[in-house]
């Protein structure tokens, strides 16, 4: 009797991600997830912004449907984009969810002159959640949630209760733009990926423009128990497909920003930004504040 040949199956190997980019908002993290979701020896989940570490989005999914999200058949370093990450102020959980995953997790801050990405969150939530005029934000609840947001300082302190200063990388969006090849060296040096020999550029994405021309049941859709498990499994193809079928033919224009609002911005932020240079030892001398 013949002796059947032994066959080696490949078993998806599920694990933790081992680097989280955290953010900030509106500082080009998409671009950054378009290029290192192109990148052999990475692994990214198909969802831009997974939201696992936040109790109330998908926290309650468990390890197991996390871990599902970076399996893969080789060696790959697993990693995720989420800028929600970095939002203490209604997500105050996240470094201690994150930490209790796996404390060893290097974390990448990508960060923007705070009053400009500031302005550019309002531009951008206005399109999509309808935010107060200018003339009618001062003192609301979406205006000190947005501030809170360019309090970069305050929303490292949460972080480094849990993980050491060395484990957490900045990158300014200035330098994200303008010398991509530096950055993205230095990200690969913080989490132990050798950067490809033959580097090709990429163009910086303003998802902005594109998420301002989706309906809003769109949006509500998106966040769904049913939209987050269809988004965990679809391909970006078939993803764009479908934005393309249901976007507007025009983004809505928002409102232009006054001087005012621009000036309130800085002064309410200045302090931190001061406090983030001595935190971190970065000059960030071009910033207004």
């Amino acid at each position: 009797m013949a002796q059947a040949s032994a066959r080696t199956e490949l078993v998806p190997v599920r694990r933790v991600p081992e680097f989280l980019v955290i953010g900030a908002m509106r500082a080009g993290t998409t671009t950054l997830h378009n290029y290192l979701a192109s990148l052999p020896g990475l692994i990214l989940p198909k969802m831009k912004e997974t939201d696992f570490f936040i109790a109330s989005k998908n926290w309650s999914l468990g390890m197991s449907w996390y871990e599902s999200l970076f399996a893969s058949e080789g060696a790959a370093i697993p990693g995720e984009i989420s800028p929600n990450y970095t939002k203490r102020d209604v997500f105050p959980e996240v470094p201690g969810n994150v930490a209790s995953a796996n404390p060893d997790v290097r974390l990448i801050y990508v960060v923007r002159d705070p009053v400009q990405r500031a302005l550019s969150q309002y531009k951008h939530t206005w399109g999509v959640a309808g935010l107060p005029e200018p003339s009618r934000l001062e003192g609301t609840w979406e205006e000190r949630h947005i501030l809170a947001t360019s309090r970069y300082a305050w929303q490292m302190e949460a972080w480094l209760e849990h993980f050491s200063l060395e484990q957490i990388l900045v990158i300014d969006f200035r330098t994200l733009v303008s010398r991509p090849k530096l950055a993205l060296r230095k990200i690969s040096s913080h989490i132990g990926f050798p950067m490809p020999e033959a580097f090709q550029d990429f163009d910086h994405h303003n998802s902005a423009q594109q998420v301002a021309r989706m309906p809003k049941w769109w949006h509500s859709l998106r966040d769904s128990g049913v939209g987050v498990r269809a988004r965990a499994i679809a391909s970006p193809r078939f993803v764009g497909a479908v934005k393309s079928m249901v976007k507007n033919n025009k983004a809505p224009e928002p409102p232009k920003i006054p001087a005012e609002m621009k000036r309130r911005f800085a002064n309410a932020l200045r302090e931190d930004a001061i406090a983030f240079r001595k935190q971190t030892g970065l000059l960030l001398d071009h910033w207004l504040v």
